[in-house]
């Protein structure tokens, strides 16, 4: 279900439950266990559960949620390439060394770039201001991307017609070098207040096969807790439903780095571009595409 809507209701729902009855002796004996509860819950989580839901038409359709694949054209699309001119002119960030080409993979930097906030912003401003790499990707998303997610969703809604997708501007690029015992804990991204008409769309830069074998895992649908990693390699994307299904990274055991770019696109009216969870920081800026 929606996250926002549904940990509203539900929330609304409780409070109401005990102000039209239950004893007070109840009504304690559940506090201790609701206080725990709520001391569990991420500060995103907390701020989720007080926060207005998205004006929005419904869920997403069960099919789109599902975890898919797509492949682009490198050579027309090269973000690897482009990312590595954007890392080789970063001063204080990371370097190839002696490496030529650059590759990906030797990309030297130290865990900062993955655990600290303030070192991804500092990313964060370099792929802003890179024109090339962000030209390269507008273009993937616009040509590539949106046309496939449209044809799925005309699969399953025929009479859609045309529909604003509004996708995440500039992507977020992610650098995780290794051997690192370093890694991101199981979340979900209505966390971080990310909306359940978005979906997440994840491809490595890197080549997990040959060289990091580090890369995302995901489980299939909300809480089942069945993690598999996206195994994939440059070129392919994986569509997830983040918002609500749970990922995490593990730490890199390689001597490589492993370095990913990921982007969310809201579908239509599924999607409330005005909503905001106030309280988050790193909000992402978007565009709007109507196809």
């Amino acid at each position: 279900g929606l996250a926002p809507l549904t940990s509203h209701s539900t929330m609304a729902a409780s409070a109401d439950d005990a102000a039209a009855g239950g004893s007070p002796a109840s009504v304690a004996a559940a506090a201790p266990a609701a206080a725990a509860s709520a001391a569990a819950r991420s500060k995103g989580e907390r701020l989720l559960l007080e926060a207005a839901a998205p004006q929005v038409v419904g869920e997403l359709p069960e099919e789109l949620r599902k975890q898919e694949r797509l492949e682009f054209d490198t050579d027309r699309y090269d973000l690897r390439g482009t990312a590595a001119s954007l890392l080789g002119r970063a001063v204080g960030i990371g370097s190839f060394a002696e490496c030529e080409p650059k590759e990906l993979e030797r990309y030297r930097t130290d865990d900062a770039i993955f655990r600290s906030f303030g070192a991804r912003q500092q990313l964060r401003k370099l792929v802003m201001e890179d024109a090339v790499f962000l030209g390269v990707y507008e273009q993937l998303v616009i040509e590539v991307v949106v046309p496939w997610l449209k044809a799925r969703l005309v699969a399953l809604l025929p009479n859609c017609g045309a529909v604003n997708f509004s996708y995440q501007y500039p992507p977020t690029m992610r650098v995780q070098p290794g051997p690192s015992e370093e890694f991101k804990r199981p979340h979900r991204d209505a966390e971080y207040g990310h909306q359940a008409g978005e979906l997440n769309f994840w491809m490595p830069l890197t080549n997990y096969s040959e060289f990091t074998r580090a890369t995302l895992w995901v489980e299939s649908r909300p809480d089942v807790g069945d993690f598999q990693p996206l195994a994939i390699d440059y070129g392919s994307i994986a569509m997830f439903h983040g918002t609500l299904c749970r990922h995490h990274v593990p730490a890199n055991a390689s001597t490589f780095t492993r370095i990913s770019l990921d982007f969310r696109i809201g579908v239509g009216d599924f999607f409330d571009p005005d909503w905001q969870l106030q309280g988050v920081k790193g909000v992402h800026g978007r565009r709007d595409l109507t196809v």
